[in-house]
């Protein structure tokens, strides 16, 4: 059956929206010292301080306590259908004082000030008796209008400073990472494709999985023959695999040598180089951001990263001006026209050469997106689809958007929450570290060659480096990595706290590229379409026949994943061989379940 995802969507408000809210919130403040006014009257200082004191309290409740109560938000925001959002939940009351001393307690304080100088001038200075030029009263009406003058200005300040910020924010809110959004009518529908109870044991690919065997070594036979064929004829060096059915081990092993020269077995606690399976978790970063709307997906990236705002694009030999800008989703979707290098065009060429660059140890994550955004892309933003550094793009975003080094974000976000410390974007313990071997035809044979160095597409590999890249730079271990695999089927840490809704877990393993999915040239078969980072299977008509709802991805070494919501079950294969070919992950997924069916049926 087809299910609706509804949500609300937010967008960047209009400055007459804010204006309302703001003005709603003054007359709501107000409304209590009119009274108070009308039936109270200010006789002598100690009636004043009454007065005063009051005030301050009214103020301080309304546009502090109270926001903190309502998670930063106020009446008029929430009449005007607006919401505060601030990063930070622990910062929350400290955020909300430093935005009303920079909004309202400013210009009062001035304003009051003024007040109490002139106030005095007017009773203490008297030089010419009951002149009005030559006494205080002249100079106190002077100073009482400095402080309306500067109450004007400020707010005056305020409203364009705000409406001339591209996301209408205030300078404090930039800093701070604040944001105002407002919730637009519009809702958000997504049809997805979800089993009804009754088919959960029909179709190719579907099991019943409570009946299967843990941690027994004779099970999954034609795995066990695969991986060991592919050891054998040196395709792979060795490789680790680990399959997790509701949190419990179903199969773990570990396959062939780390060390070929050494013959030093593979371990199943070996670091390896992710690569291209760093993009899931780039997305779920993404996603996290959005969910806390600290991110949309229709948002301009040159909001972030303001270089993107004067974009190319190759027509042809031709540069042009394109007519789209490059959303977040289409960088999530690899439909940015961003490719990664190569010879075959013009874009890619030059991107090659920026490339080239990441051997700067010192090259910074502003420098390196800024060089990218020189390079004109390859076609229209939502066109196309062609893989490339669409998601170290989004790593760079990241960065910006949480004002953390994106390591450290995802580290506090996703990372500790799972319980992965071994997961990192450099390799932190040498002695744990997976060789990296190639394949080399000699005498019409493979033969395995181990690189004493690679660092493909890393400005560093053991130290942290400058530029963390959100597409290619995760140093993870199969069991770390598989914690992660079964976080994408509940959105929940180890301690059952929800990070992600389940609405984004569907959509990021929903069809996003549509129409667009005649250009994707990195599938197993046709049966199989694009999310975010991910390839989703939505038919399951063609050879290896898995499951329907089934994705994942897999990375330039061999390392690949599964998860499979309708089966409940992650697969984790980590391997260090340069691949040649997308035949490896194709070969895994048939005789995964062609062991399942055996096992199960």
């Amino acid at each position: 059956m087809e299910k609706s995802i509804r949500e609300l969507e937010y967008k960047t408000p209009a400055i007459s929206i804010l204006f309302l809210a703001r003005l709603i919130d003054l007359l709501i403040a107000s409304a209590p010292m009119l009274l108070i006014y009308i039936f109270y009257k200010i006789y002598d200082w100690q009636s004043l301080l009454i007065v005063f004191s009051i005030f301050n309290a009214i103020v301080f409740t309304y546009f502090v306590l109270i926001p903190y109560w309502l998670k930063g938000n106020t009446l008029g925001k929430l009449i005007c259908n607006l919401r505060l959002i601030i990063y930070s939940k622990k910062r929350l009351f400290f955020c909300i004082i430093l935005r009303e001393i920079y909004y309202l307690y400013i210009p009062l304080l001035f304003q009051l000030l003024t007040q109490i100088i002139a106030l005095l001038f007017f009773k203490y200075y008297r030089p010419g008796d009951n002149n009005i030029d030559t006494n205080g009263w002249k100079i106190a009406v002077m100073i009482k209008n400095i402080g309306n003058v500067f109450f004007a200005i400020w707010f005056f300040y305020l409203v364009i400073t705000i409406y001339l910020n591209p996301n209408k924010r205030s300078a404090i809110d930039a800093k701070f990472n604040i944001k105002v959004l407002y919730i637009s009518k519009k809702i958000k529908q997504d049809k997805v494709v979800v089993m009804n109870q009754e088919n959960e044991n029909r179709g190719p690919g579907l099991f019943d999985m409570s009946k299967i065997i843990i941690d027994k070594e004779n099970n999954f036979k034609e795995t066990n023959s695969l991986i060991n064929s592919l050891v054998d004829k040196s395709v792979l060096n060795g490789a680790v695999i680990k399959l997790i059915y509701k949190n419990n081990v179903v199969f773990n092993k570990a396959y062939g040598y780390n060390d070929l020269g050494l013959k030093q077995e593979m371990d199943k606690n070996l670091i390896f180089r992710g690569y291209s399976i760093t993009k899931i978790l780039t997305a779920v970063c993404t996603l996290y951001l959005i969910e806390r709307n600290l991110l949309n997906l229709d948002d301009d990236i040159a909001l972030y990263l303001p270089w993107f705002k004067n974009i190319k694009l190759y027509e042809g030999d031709k540069i042009v001006i394109p007519k789209n800008k490059i959303k977040i989703k289409n960088l999530l979707t690899m439909t940015s026209g961003i490719t990664y290098g190569g010879k075959n065009t013009n874009t890619e060429k030059e991107t090659e050469r920026v490339l080239f660059s990441l051997r700067n140890k010192n090259l910074t994550a502003d420098e390196f997106t800024k060089a990218i955004s020189e390079v004109p892309l390859e076609f229209e933003p939502g066109t196309k689809w062609k893989y490339g550094l669409s998601y170290d793009i989004l790593g760079a975003i990241i960065e910006k958007v949480t004002q953390k080094k994106y390591s450290d974000f995802i580290k506090e976000s996703i990372l500790i929450p799972l319980g992965m410390k071994d997961t990192d974007f450099y390799l932190k313990d040498v002695s744990r570290e997976a060789f990296v071997y190639r394949v080399i035809l000699e005498k019409e044979k493979n033969k395995l060659e181990k690189y004493e160095s690679f660092n493909f597409l890393s400005q560093q590999v053991y130290e942290e480096p400058n530029i963390i890249m959100g597409g290619s730079g995760v140093y993870t271990t199969c069991d770390d990595y598989t914690k992660f695999l079964q976080f994408l089927l509940t959105g929940k840490d180890i301690e059952g706290n929800q990070l992600i809704s389940n609405n984004l877990l569907i959509q990021m393993r929903t069809d996003q590229v549509h129409s667009l999915k005649k250009y994707l040239y990195m599938n197993i078969n046709d049966d199989f379409t694009y999310g975010y980072g991910v390839r989703v299977r939505i038919n399951n008509t063609l050879e290896p026949l898995t499951s329907l709802g089934q994705f994942g991805w897999d990375g330039l070494l061999g390392s690949s994943c599964i998860i499979d919501p309708r089966n409940d079950l992650v697969v984790c294969f980590m391997a260090s061989t340069k691949q040649t070919d997308g035949s490896l992950v194709k070969n895994l997924s048939k005789a995964i379940y062609k062991d399942l069916e055996n096992e199960l049926r």
